[in-house]
């Protein structure tokens, strides 16, 4: 079977480097705000923020890394080994093979998904240029990290074609939990053994054909469950679609092509939700409520990446409004920003001074870690000290909550 092209591809900080405190606000001082921002290596930094509305109590965590060239910071793709199959960060990032001379030095959660279901995520996925998710309805904003390593936020588009002997029939998912009325999806090994029947789902006509090999296996009329192997692919269609599936006969050939469409060469890509910071500026985006937050954010070049974890759902930690987010993003130097998934979901990690392992600088009201599908790793080159290498850029001054943050009734949310 036709497989579409894909595009493949600091050192640790001294035990006795001590944290720098600042304080200020956006124009002066507020009272009870404070930061700290220490490293963790070489172009890597993380800052704790405190708001006025928790009377100075820390409550976000940003960290920033310089991305690009050979000893800058590097980021790879986390999941629980499937699509459709979830695991905690701090497991994810445990189970990450670092790339060779580097070490894991933070992690962070990714994209919205389908909770409580087959846990797929909601937008589309990329792992080392391999395609492995395509965006489900409009959640198509995603980070994306091009082969140079730097990071941007964009549309994704997926486009695919299944060759069929009838003739070409345009694919409209890739291992998603939710396929178009009337559409087409195809699911590979990457998928998982989680059922497919939940993807159909309302639909009146369903047929499904097994493929290995370029050659039809199997076809049935309706989706099924169980692991893929590898090599082995599905196409599910629905209504019409489902007709021309139907129509397929054991022994026919078949082949698909597919890729992602994110405006460059990409290697890895990851999805969220809301674009919070555009061209600097907080474009506005909301949901009205006040919860735990996760968001990514690039500089204008690409080149420094920011990693934001708000606490909330605590006592006297009411969490933040999504402009706030974009706000501190934006003061920070971001000139574009994207919202990952929140409330419980959120977490970020980063390992302590001349400590192996990472440890959560965040908090969320809840049970515990949970589960998730997918998220960022950073890494940076192994190493002893920083004086091995260029000490990291300092963080802007300006840092702190924006004066108006305030306490308020968390809005009902899915996450």
């Amino acid at each position: 079977m036709i497989r579409s092209a894909r595009i493949r591809p600091l050192r640790a900080v001294a035990a006795g480097a001590a944290a720098v405190v600042l304080s200020g606000a956006l124009g002066a001082p507020a009272a009870g705000a404070a930061e700290k921002d220490v490293p963790v290596a070489v172009g890597v930094r993380l800052a704790s923020l405190a708001s006025p509305a928790t009377g100075g109590r820390e409550d976000t965590a940003l960290l920033t890394a310089e991305l690009g060239g050979e000893d800058g910071a590097r980021v790879e793709y986390l999941d629980a080994g499937a699509v459709a199959a979830t695991a905690t960060v701090p497991k994810m990032a445990k189970a990450l093979t670092a790339p060779a001379g580097r070490d894991v030095v933070a992690a962070v959660n990714g994209d919205f998904f389908d909770i409580g279901a087959t846990g797929a995520p909601r937008g589309a996925a990329m792992r080392g240029g391999e395609v492995l998710k395509s965006p489900t309805g409009d959640r198509v904003q995603a980070a994306v990290f091009d082969e140079d390593g730097t990071g941007r936020i964009g549309a994704v588009r997926f486009e695919g074609t299944a060759d069929l002997p009838g003739g070409e029939v345009e694919l409209d998912a890739l291992n998603a939990h939710v396929i178009p009325d009337g559409g087409l999806g195809l699911y590979t090994s990457e998928w998982g053994d989680h059922s497919r029947k939940g993807a159909a789902k309302g639909a009146k006509r369903v047929a499904e054909a097994v493929v290995a090999g370029d050659v039809v296996r199997e076809v049935r009329g309706k989706a099924g469950g169980g692991a893929i192997e590898e090599g082995t692919e599905v196409l599910v269609g629905l209504g019409k679609a489902a007709d021309r599936v139907a129509e397929l006969d054991k022994g026919d050939t078949v082949s698909v092509d597919y890729r992602l469409d994110s405006g460059g060469p990409a290697r890895t890509v990851i999805g969220g939700h809301r674009v919070l910071v555009r061209d600097g500026a907080p474009t506005g985006a909301s949901d009205g409520a006040r919860h735990p937050r996760t968001a990514i954010g690039f500089s204008a070049d690409g080149r420094r990446m920011f990693l934001a974890a708000v606490d909330g759902r605590i006592s006297g930690v009411p969490g933040a409004t999504l402009p706030e987010v974009a706000r501190v993003l934006a003061d920070a130097g971001a000139d574009q920003a994207l919202e990952l998934d929140g409330g419980g979901s959120s977490a970020l990690l980063a390992r302590s001074l001349g400590e192996e392992g990472l440890k959560k600088r965040n908090r969320n009201g809840g049970d515990g870690e949970r589960p998730v599908p997918n998220g960022l790793a950073v890494t940076a080159v192994s190493g002893d000290t920083l004086a091995a290498g260029p000490a990291p850029a300092p963080l802007p001054r300006a840092l702190p909550w924006p004066a108006a943050y305030t306490p308020g009734a968390p809005a009902p949310a899915a996450h």
